[in-house]
């Protein structure tokens, strides 16, 4: 996606997740979140949200991205982190709107 436009993260009505440009109708992406009870790995969240993982731990660790550990390993429910997500892309629209 091109960085010079302003991008929206909306829920559609089945419950996935429609990435759009700002004035457009259409969807850029679309993240399907149909399966509520996902579990995924902390390489897995990396992956999705291409960071490295270790940025993962560090938000995990610091209670700023929801997960849990079963034993020693973190995992975190799909859902979540979309909410989570969403929840970055309000607080930064809000942020620059400030400005």
């Amino acid at each position: 996606m091109p960085t010079d436009e302003h991008y929206f993260i909306e829920q559609t009505e089945d419950g996935r997740f429609a990435v759009r440009a700002k004035g457009s109708a259409r969807a850029s992406a679309v993240l399907d979140t149909q399966e509520e009870g996902e579990i995924m790995t902390a390489n897995e969240v990396a992956e999705y949200l291409s960071v490295d993982r270790t940025r993962i731990y560090r938000l995990l660790k610091r209670k700023e991205l929801p997960g849990f550990k079963v034993g020693t390993d973190f995992r975190l429910r799909r859902v979540d982190v979309d909410e989570w997500i969403m929840k970055k892309e309000q607080t930064a629209w809000m942020h620059r709107s400030r400005m």
